[in-house]
């Protein structure tokens, strides 16, 4: 069996749901694996469906397939010990580069991209509401610091946004679960022993439920599955769909140059 084959197998169980992406089978719990089963088998089974409908005979049994093929996988991989993380080494800047995007059209034609500000005069705290005004950094930047450093937005804006990405992803116990890493017993038990210091998934690696390289699985899951920044500015009437393809364009031009030069 190909890795294709199963992962084709792991998209027809899981659904749209779960990114099922790479390293996504070294993952693959017995328990997941069941639960996915059950509700796809649940919404494929011909009783479910009207009397003579051959296709839902037929998804019914590739269900019954993937589940077969998925079952023998994950038997055949005890025996292989867990995969590790391997760590990545960050890109050194060259000498004398300069951004690409500084040589395209100016995006000064955008407005400044701005929350309401909270700021009060005199509270030093001025400086998280202010524009930055100067070159773009010489480096790979993630969308947002883009966004600041081309004096489009705010370190304020920007820290609500990625605030209310991530309240509005998945939560790590209920990520595990559905990858059939955790059960609801052991989300009861990391709750117990869970702070505000102790994030959820520390705890549960703590506690030796979950290894180190599973913990990150579940937090690239959650990642995978959260708005995109640029989403939320649009939902938020912030920028216009348009404005937004224009600020992509230039920030993967921008990063381009730098990770060509790197590689």
């Amino acid at each position: 069996m190909t890795e294709d084959t199963l992962l084709q197998a792991c998209r027809l169980l899981f659904g749209e749901e779960v990114v099922v992406g790479e390293g996504f089978l070294d993952y693959l719990q017995p328990g997941g694996l069941k639960n996915a089963y059950r509700q796809r088998a649940r919404q494929t089974h011909p009783d479910a469906r009207p009397k003579g409908d051959a296709t839902d005979f037929e998804s019914f049994h590739a269900v019954q397939q993937a589940f077969s093929l998925l079952s023998e996988f994950i038997e055949n991989r005890k025996r292989r010990p867990a995969p590790m993380v391997e760590p990545v080494a960050p890109r050194m800047r060259p000498a004398g580069a300069h951004p690409a995007s500084q040589a395209q059209e100016p995006l000064g034609s955008i407005a400044p991209i701005i929350l309401e500000s909270h700021s009060r005069p005199g509270t030093g705290q001025a400086t998280i509401d202010r524009l930055y005004q100067g070159p773009l950094p010489e480096r790979s930047l993630l969308f947002g610091h883009f966004l600041y450093y081309s004096g489009l937005t705010t370190w304020r804006t920007i820290t609500t946004i990625l605030v209310q990405q991530q309240r509005g992803r998945p939560k790590f116990g209920e990520m595990g679960t559905r990858l059939g890493l955790l059960i609801p017993e052991d989300i009861n038990r990391i709750l117990k022993f869970r702070t505000p210091r102790r994030p959820f998934g520390e705890v549960a690696v703590s506690l030796g439920l979950l290894n180190s390289s599973q913990k990150e699985m579940v937090l690239l899951q959650q990642r995978r599955q959260q708005k995109k920044f640029g989403t939320i500015l649009v939902e938020k009437d912030l920028i216009t769909l348009g404005e937004l393809c224009t600020l992509l364009t230039h920030f993967r031009c921008h990063n381009r140059e730098y990770e060509n030069q790197a590689a």
